[in-house]
């Protein structure tokens, strides 16, 4: 017997979505919302960066406490952080570095 699944053809993608880059990036008209910086800066930031974020807008808007989309949802630390750098003579096993970044934050105190 079959299951309701494999037998029904579904014609609509309910929750499809469409992320596409065809279009050009206008980086000149950008350049206001990144302090007039340079359009190659702006290039070469769009080219290292990821942009996974995707804005589906309803309306009414809601409130939301955590963002739609999961990879933004990084809890960060709300402090002052201090920072010291360690030297050693010895490369590290994993990657050959030889020296460590240490980060403390000012009010908790959470070691890094």
């Amino acid at each position: 017997m079959e299951s309701f699944h494999n037998t029904v053809a579904y014609p609509y993608d309910v929750n499809a979505s469409k992320t596409t880059t065809d279009t050009p990036i206008e980086y000149e008209k950008l350049r206001r919302f990144f302090g007039w910086i340079p359009t190659a800066t702006i290039k070469h930031t769009f080219d290292s960066t990821t942009r996974w974020a995707r804005y589906s807008g309803h309306y009414p808007l809601r409130k939301h406490f955590k963002l739609r989309f999961p990879s933004l949802n990084v809890h960060r630390r709300q402090e002052a952080v201090a920072t010291d750098t360690i030297f050693s003579d010895t490369p590290a096993v994993d990657n050959g570095s030889t020296c460590a970044q240490i980060f403390v934050g000012m009010d908790t105190l959470v070691t890094d």
